[in-house]
């Protein structure tokens, strides 16, 4: 996964974030600035899942739209 692309990117990717997980306010969204940690601990909070779940979300949602933008 190549997280660096997302976070240099981020502008372009905060919709699809906010598409994905509709819990997190753009506020936090915001805040999370590209980093993969924050997003995680984010996730984690609102929708009370394991690290493992939100890992497994945020690696799937990467490949999906990695792939997507390198189309």
């Amino acid at each position: 996964m190549d997280w660096n692309e997302i976070k240099t990117d981020w502008q372009r990717y905060k919709v699809n974030i906010r598409e994905q997980w509709g819990n997190l306010t753009t506020e936090e969204i915001d805040e999370i600035a590209g980093e993969e940690h924050a997003l995680e601990k984010k996730i984690q909070e609102r929708y009370s899942l394991t690290p493992e779940q939100v890992r497994e979300q945020i690696n799937q949602w990467v490949k999906k739209y990695l792939k997507a933008s390198n189309n």
